[in-house]
């Protein structure tokens, strides 16, 4: 049976851009001095503009979707977004299951839910379903990386607590007695209501080496700890949960759409961490977190909090979404390369009656 096009995709085009940091972040072993996002724009036939955004993290996304993407979906219906996704995504069986190839279908599949909202002229948490337009949001803090950072994590998530946030966010340092120091002094500073999450970062190997570590903050107020391992390792996943009275969040950067069942499955993991730029893109975010709610766990999204809220305002189970300092960190600047979106402010993404995503990103 021949397609019926509506509005056929005209052009799909990605740039990078690069964007210094204000100071070097020190990430584990690594220094990050700039970074880089991939800007994607899906134009269709009858005018109508998608965009989406996501940190490369140093990968040639733009060349996976201009080599595998853009010459297979020019011509086709841009309204159909979920057989959009299957086509790329079966397309690309062969070298493309997970890792970048996901990456690249996020933003992809993200613009095209842009244009088929902006299309029915309805915001997209309308579109999917959504009620309410008020989201709340984590505020990541900072990365300590010695003693004398901490203040300053501690003065932001102090400040982020007296606008209403009721989480807030911090990375552990490579020296356990810095992280130590830090929620140490969070929890003299922080009132009863703000919880901090602690982003291990895939940092242990099993579950021995971490429990070593966070068996010694359980006096602290955490909300969970994230990412203790790369989500492959189930085994050691179910042990930790098994052993620890600490909840586990888990799913940051993952690109593998069966990740969490193996996750799930194995009782290993509490809060699912839900990247939709990385997943690949809405379609199948949204059968995550459906998927998560008859599992009985909670869905926090992971950054892009402008697609992400549009996710939380629509599904009952998505209980917040991360965001940095939007007036102004020396973490992620991606907020930069927005025009329009949310409001962020006092706790919460309030979403605007704006047909799509409602935000653009200039070329």
């Amino acid at each position: 049976m021949t397609e019926t096009t509506q509005d056929p995709i005209s052009s799909i085009t990605v740039t990078t851009r690069t964007m210094p940091l204000p100071r070097p972040l020190q990430l584990g072993s690594f220094v990050v001095t700039e970074r880089a996002y991939a800007l994607v724009h899906v134009t269709t036939r009858d005018g109508f503009v998608g965009c989406a955004y996501a940190q490369t993290r140093g990968a040639p996304i733009a060349a996976v979707i201009e080599t595998l993407f853009a010459p297979l979906l020019t011509g086709k219906d841009s309204l159909d977004v979920e057989a959009r996704w299957r086509e790329c995504f079966r397309s690309t069986l062969g070298v493309g299951r997970t890792g970048l190839v996901p990456r690249a279908l996020s933003l992809v599949d993200i613009a095209l839910w842009d244009v088929r909202a902006q299309r029915a002229a309805r915001p997209l948490f309308r579109l999917l379903g959504g009620e309410k337009d008020r989201v709340p949001l984590m505020l990541v803090a900072g990365y300590p990386h010695a003693r004398e950072d901490v203040d300053d994590i501690v003065e932001t998530a102090v400040r982020a607590a007296d606008k209403g946030y009721s989480l807030v966010k911090i990375a552990r340092a490579q020296d356990a007695s810095v992280t130590r120091h830090a929620l140490s002094e969070l929890a003299i500073s922080l009132p009863d209501s703000t919880r901090v999450v602690v982003d291990a970062s895939w940092f242990w190997e099993n579950a021995d080496q971490a429990l070593a570590e966070i068996s010694n903050w359980r006096e602290f107020p955490i909300a969970w700890v994230e990412d203790p391992f790369p989500p492959e390792n189930v085994r050691a996943y179910q042990e930790l949960h098994k052993r620890s009275d600490l909840p586990i969040g888990v799913g940051d950067e993952v690109t593998d759409i069966h990740a969490f069942d193996h996750l799930a499955a194995a009782d290993g993991l509490d809060i699912l961490r839900l990247d939709v730029a990385t997943i690949g893109g809405i379609t199948p975010a949204l059968g995550v977190a459906r998927s998560a709610t008859s599992w009985g766990l909670p869905v926090s999204m992971h950054i892009s909090p402008e697609v992400s809220a549009h996710l939380a305002a629509a599904l009952p189970g998505v209980t917040n979404i991360e965001t940095f300092d939007r007036s102004g960190n020396r973490y992620d600047p991606s907020h930069e390369l927005c025009t329009g979106g949310p409001e962020f402010g006092n706790g919460t993404a309030k979403l605007r009656d704006v047909p799509g995503l409602g935000f653009t990103i200039p070329r």
